[in-house]
Order: structure tokens, then C-alpha cells, then sequence
């Protein structure tokens, strides 16, 4: 076991997606079932984690106002996705 707080990472998390104005959302939680079929066992504490948020997504986007660089997500931009290997 490791000092790893996964629980309140996962509440970080959802704090951080609610807070992000749509910039952050995420990915439903994984089932035992469907981590129990990957090809290498999942440690407890990553279990615990996963369980509750699957993946995180980050939309960004980037446009110049005033010189000065924004994140502007009615834009449509690029969606960076941080999510478990799905076995594909």
C-alpha cells in the first residue's frame, strides 16, 4: 500500500470538473468486472479511484484577445483525454 489518498484525489477531481466551467469533465467510473479483464491486476488504492472517475478530459482551446492568450471552450477546441487502456 502507498500513502496515495485516492479518495480525496477522486473528490479533487470532481471538485475540479464542476469548478472548470465545462474546460474538465469526466469519464464514468470502471467497473471491478471490466479492470478484471485487463491484462495486468490493478492495485487497491488505483481501483478505488477508478471506480469513481474512468478518465479526466481537458478541453483547450486558444485564442488571441488583446494580445494576451485565452481558453475559450465555445470554440470547439481540443479535447486531451486521460483515460485507462480500454484493451483496443
Amino acid at each position: 500500500m502507498t500513502d496515495f489518498d485516492t479518495a480525496g484525489t477522486a473528490l479533487l477531481l470532481h471538485r475540479l470538473a464542476e469548478a472548470s466551467s465545462g474546460l474538465v469533465s469526466l469519464d464514468p467510473g470502471i467497473s471491478d468486472a471490466q479492470m478484471d479483464a485487463w491484462p495486468v491486476p490493478v492495485p487497491e488504492e488505483i481501483r478505488v479511484l477508478l471506480r469513481s472517475v474512468g478518465g479526466v478530459r481537458f478541453t483547450v482551446t486558444r485564442s488571441a484577445v488583446n494580445g494576451h492568450t485565452s481558453h475559450d471552450r465555445r470554440a470547439g477546441g481540443t479535447v486531451l483525454a486521460a483515460t485507462p487502456w480500454d484493451g483496443e
